[in-house]
């Protein structure tokens, strides 16, 4: 029976379709409820904008097909779908089904872009696209193929498409969504996103001038004192010729500042300051008499020593501060110089100054901080060389390198264990893999996102046991090894490795003789098969 053109297209398209299925990795067993064959993103959803205003939004997936949607200022477009193989008729119709597992289930009709993609419009179904990124989840039935493709980060990037449609600026090129962390996207939904850090600088401080008088004029009782800025400055300055040294006279006296005090301590009337009768404010009496917090205490001296000495000053305008206060003059007894008493070197030597008494001090010190560093090293006695093994040097290198080759045939069969056992555990893990869908409820992308951070971390976990598994056979080798080197043995272990290497050889001779045994064996009964 003749088989018409149409069947052998389509007998081609199935097979092709069929071979590009199985190019992607099994994952999964049967599961009733969708299609046997699945796919997944291989890489990120990349958005893109074209000079004709038309955005798009692509990803390629583990078995080489690519989907491609296409919008423009009028919401989505179409869809294009990229089989990577020439199966199809140029600019020829076929029909198509979407569907969104308990959503949604539509039939389109898709034209062919070239040998290798099929275009559907999305045009008149808006609700589709939206449906689709709420599920992302995608089962398309092409003339009796089923597949199933996970949209997986679907709805993460679709933001920056639906953006570029409108007109706004989209993500850096390059950027792409695939998985996102579940950590940061609740902690973002939770508290939002962090606050934009603010830079306040501070202005420039502006400089406080404060005016010192040039000259001020105190009048105490009947005596009138003037104080230029040019004596006070030579008073006040830390020069070893401006300090004046008391003399025996003044030895015996009270300090002016005591003086001053015991003065006001009677007479409280002396610090009263007086307010200005027009602009009831206070007078300058307190600012005049102010003094600087850092200016050294003075002594009394001559009335000779507080003559201030005539300095020359530029031609400047002075300002005069004239304060006129009253004060009560100084008591008597402040003015009578002090007797001097003669006492005896004698009687001062026999006076005992009392000792002080010791000040308790508490004090503690910080807690010391210990820091360790440990450091493990291997021993290598390979380069020791005793007098009585001089003449086995020979047969010693050839020892250590069956030893060397020993391990390194063991590092091997140990590396290709652990690659065994992990794609093992890789085809047993894409077994338990396919996911169903029961219900509209069922959030695919959140459970695919929990699933896979899953398996990244038991993967992680059993490559590091299978590490430190070869790393402890490794380490009880070398050991085992250094155990029966010759150069750090006894004569006692030597011995015992002699009657070992003995009882090897032993075996293996009785091997070989029952291997010629059973050969010869096997010639008789051929010659005897032969003569019947």
């Amino acid at each position: 029976m003749k088989r018409t053109a149409g069947y052998s297209s389509h007998l081609m398209f199935t097979s092709a379709l069929i071979l590009g299925a199985l190019s992607a990795p099994s994952l999964a067993a049967q599961n009733p409820s969708g299609p046997e064959l699945y796919f997944y993103p291989a890489k990120g959803w990349s958005v893109a904008k074209s000079e004709a205003q038309m955005c798009s939004i692509a990803s390629q997936f583990n078995n080489g097909f690519t989907i491609r949607f296409e919008g423009d200022q009028k919401w989505v477009q179409g869809m294009q779908i990229n089989f990577a193989q020439d199966i199809f008729e140029p600019d020829k119709d076929y029909d198509i089904s979407l569907s969104i597992p308990g959503v949604q289930d539509t039939d389109f009709r898709a034209t062919s872009r070239g040998r290798d993609s099929l275009r559907i419009g999305l045009r008149r179904d808006k609700e589709f696209y939206k449906a689709l990124r709420k599920s992302a989840v995608l089962d398309m039935n092409l003339e009796g193929n089923d597949f199933r493709f996970y949209l997986t980060g679907f709805s993460k990037s679709a933001g920056d498409f639906e953006n570029c449609m409108a007109g706004g600026e989209m993500a850096e090129a390059g950027e792409s969504r695939f998985m996102v962390n579940e950590t940061i996207a609740m902690e973002e939904q939770m508290h939002g996103p962090a606050a934009a850090v603010v830079e306040i600088s501070p202005e420039n401080p502006q400089p406080v001038v404060q005016e010192i008088p040039q000259k001020t004029i105190h009048k105490l009782g009947k005596q009138t004192i003037s104080t230029s800025r040019a004596g006070t400055d030579e008073i006040l300055s830390t020069d070893v010729e401006g300090i004046v040294k008391p003399t025996g006279e003044t030895k015996g006296r009270q300090r002016l500042s005591e003086q001053l005090a015991k003065q006001i301590a009677e007479d409280p009337s002396l610090i009263d300051v007086n307010m200005d009768e027009q602009n009831q404010q206070p007078s300058p009496v307190r600012e005049a008499l102010s003094m600087p917090p850092n200016m050294p205490e003075m002594l009394p001296a001559h009335d000779e020593a507080l003559t201030p000495a005539p300095i020359e000053t530029s031609a400047q305008e002075e300002k005069l501060v004239v304060v006129e206060t009253e004060a009560t003059p100084p008591a008597e007894t402040l003015l009578k110089p002090v007797e001097e008493k003669e006492i005896d070197v004698a009687e001062a030597s026999a006076l005992e100054t009392p000792p002080a008494e010791p000040e308790h001090i508490q004090s503690s010190t910080p807690p010391v901080k210990v820091h360790k560093e440990s450091y493990s090293s291997e021993a290598d006695f390979t380069e020791i060389e005793p007098a009585a093994a001089a003449s086995n040097i020979a047969a010693q290198d050839l020892r250590k390198q069956v030893l060397s080759l020993e391990n390194i045939v063991q590092n091997l069969k140990d590396e290709n264990t652990a690659l065994t056992n992990e794609l093992q555990t890789a085809l047993r893990e894409s077994e338990e893999e396919r996911l169903s869908i029961s219900s509209e409820n069922w959030n695919l992308e959140s459970a695919t996102m929990k699933f896979n951070e899953a398996e990244r971390q038991i993967k992680r976990m059993g490559q590091q046991l299978q590490k430190e598994r070869a790393k402890c056979k490794a380490e009880k080798q070398e050991l085992e090894a250094m155990l029966f080197d010759p150069q750090v043995t006894s004569d006692a272990q030597l011995a015992r490795l002699a009657e070992l290497e003995s009882q090897l050889m032993k075996a293996r001779k009785e091997l070989d003789d029952q291997r010629a045994h059973y050969e010869e064996r096997i010639r008789s009964l051929e010659r005897r098969a032969s003569a019947e």
